[in-house]
């Protein structure tokens, strides 16, 4: 995109030229305005993610969205239009096309290069492998070299299957010693049918290096993506020219409601119902407990609450035959607003929710009598808060650190446990930008959590101490991560990868779980529901579950019953003295490094 604004520095003169080079100049600046950030999303200039509850820069007329610090260095194409990126763009590469075109084999191969496989002397031996639109095929040397044999033809896309990619197999799986020092080059390519339950058919090979792995997975991943994705979503409902999808939640089994750039939609019986009264709607979720819908909305990121009811009546009535209103009512939170974060209780318990300003977390309950949300406790933050995550007795919020606050005091202190061995390097996340990304359930029986932070996850138990032995990582760095039972989906920029989480997940040394990604290319995540992810995606709401990608097996984490009330944790009095403002001034500057500290106000 930078060539596109780079002018020429002279200008031909003479009539008759020679045809110049395939150009196309465009130099408009951005015209960037400061926004929060509401959802999980990318830096179109760096790539990487910008946290939730930081400012970010947004252009006004094409609304692409960069760091504050990459605004300076995004090329000035304001205001391109897509389909003409995309006829240069075609154009470059036709022409690049037809340029290669003889320096192509006959079998249209893609990539080529060296590989080891294994041998039948229990060893690796090295052959040549080349890929075309159907087969891996494996020579004793290069295609065109008189000598050269055809080894095997590994077929890549038999009828009614599917393949994928696995990047670290397991060593368990091949019989052919390999040494640790090979396994970063070791890949795994899987064929599986779609109907029937045959096994899959799988080819392991050894690349020469790590640049040749990336360029066989590049390639591979291409191949496989396009069936891959029909095969893995489920299209839901096709998303009008225009409109941009921030959120998506299941109200009923056949009402969504849908939070857009150009207020709120409900989808019923295949057709879009636009709610009158909101500009933009960022956030949607519902109380079922107290029957309500809670919304952030407009361009100020306001909080409003409307009954649950009415909604599903409105929608009902109306759908498809008239413009309908939305009664609701703001919640007032001593004029409070920017929020960027909004999570209920799933507790049946507990009638409250959490909302969040880049300084601040205000904590919302339900008052019967009112029969309006009031809030409980506002906590000052030190870092916007990423993540909340409601427990039986507690909620466990990410800002700066991971912290837990009991629901019935409100005191808090640091969730994990700073004195196990094992977090000390967590515990320092912080002071290196590394900011908590989420916190989620893993079992109810016994009490387990993944707590995720931008480059790697650990599991813990209900007081913060690692309860397996091994770290969780993932292959690249998460925009979202998020467990619905036994599936870990991570969110990232351009894919989403599916784990299968069993008992023996980052146990045992080898321990791998099943997992597969899929490719795709500018979506975005935009919600939950019971059994898999929404995602929007060329112009689509898509569904992804994980139990058709990865079926489960008896050795998934199932669900339990909660464990007795009794089992609730503690506080210690330094962390409410902290809270309080109640430290001397010693302990306090020592309590500075250790603890989050907040500024709380009652009502």
């Amino acid at each position: 995109m930078q060539k596109l604004v780079q002018s020429p520095s002279t200008q031909v003169k003479e009539l008759s030229r020679n045809d110049s080079a395939l150009r196309m100049h465009h130099n408009i600046p951005h015209r960037f305005e400061s926004k929060l950030s509401t959802k999980p999303i990318s830096c179109i200039q760096c790539g990487n993610s910008i946290t939730i509850g930081r400012y970010m820069c947004v252009c006004k007329e094409c609304d692409v969205a960069v760091h504050t610090n990459c605004s300076a260095s995004l090329p000035s194409t304001c205001g391109l239009p897509q389909e003409l990126v995309k006829h240069y763009q075609n154009t470059l590469n036709r022409n690049r096309s037809n340029a290669d075109q003889n320096k192509q084999h006959k079998e249209d191969i893609s990539i080529e290069s060296w590989i080891k496989i294994p041998g039948e002397s229990h060893g690796w031996e090295k052959r040549y492998a080349t890929l075309t639109d159907s087969h891996i095929k494996i020579y004793t040397e290069p295609p065109n070299n008189p000598s050269s044999n055809l080894v095997d033809s590994f077929e890549l896309k038999p009828e009614d299957s599917h393949g994928k990619i696995v990047l670290e197999p397991c060593n368990s799986e091949i019989d052919v010693a390999i040494a640790k020092s090979d396994l970063q080059f070791l890949m795994k390519v899987e064929i599986a049918p779609n109907t029937t339950c045959w096994p899959p058919k799988c080819l392991y090979f050894l690349t020469l290096s790590v640049q040749d792995k990336e360029m066989w997975y590049k390639a591979l991943q291409k191949l496989f993506l396009e069936d891959n994705e029909k095969l893995y979503s489920e299209s839901i409902m096709t998303v009008p020219d225009g409109l941009v999808v921030n959120c998506i939640i299941d109200v009923t089994d056949g009402i969504k409601a849908i939070g857009t750039n150009q207020g709120l939609l409900c989808y019923y019986n295949d057709n879009l119902l636009s709610l009158e009264g909101f500009t933009e709607v960022h956030h949607v979720a519902v109380v079922k407990q107290a029957s309500a819908l809670v919304m952030i909305v407009n361009s100020k990121n306001i909080l409003i609450s409307c009954d649950l009811n009415h909604l599903i009546n409105v929608t009902q009535c109306t759908a498809g035959f008239a413009k309908a209103s939305l009664k609701y009512d703001v919640v007032n939170i001593r004029g409070l607003n920017g929020f960027h974060m909004l999570e209920t209780c799933k507790n049946g318990k507990h009638k409250m929710f959490c909302v969040a300003t880049p300084k601040q977390l205000v904590i919302v309950g339900y008052n019967g009598d009112e029969r309006e949300f009031v809030p409980l406790r506002i906590l000052d933050t030190a870092e916007p808060t990423g993540t909340v995550l409601f427990t039986e007795h507690s909620i466990i919020v990410g800002a700066d650190k991971f912290f837990e606050i009991d629901i019935s005091t409100f005191n808090a202190e640091e969730f994990l446990d700073s004195s196990n061995p094992k977090l000390k390097h967590v515990l320092k996340c912080h002071q290196m930008k590394s900011y908590p990304l989420a916190a989620v359930e893993i079992s109810e029986n016994p009490k387990e959590y993944l707590i995720a932070f931008n480059e790697f996850s650990v599991f813990v138990d209900e007081f913060g101490s690692p309860s397996r032995n091994k770290e969780w990582t993932s292959t690249h760095l998460p925009l979202a991560v998020l467990f619905i039972k036994p599936y870990l989906y991570i969110i990232e920029f351009s894919a989403v990868e599916i784990y299968r989480i069993t008992e023996n997940t980052c146990v045992e040394e080898e321990s791998v779980s099943d997992s597969i990604r899929i490719n795709l290319e500018k979506f975005q995540f935009v919600g939950t529901t019971r059994n898999g992810i929404y995602v929007w995606h060329k112009d689509k709401i898509k569904l992804i579950e994980g139990k058709k990608v990865l079926p489960s097996d008896d050795s998934s984490v199932a669900e339990s019953e909660t464990e007795n009330s009794s089992d609730r944790f503690s506080f210690t009095s330094s962390m409410v003295n902290s809270l309080d403002g109640h430290l001397d001034e010693e302990n306090s500057e020592k309590s500075k490094e250790k603890c989050v500290t907040f500024a709380q106000t009652s009502f």
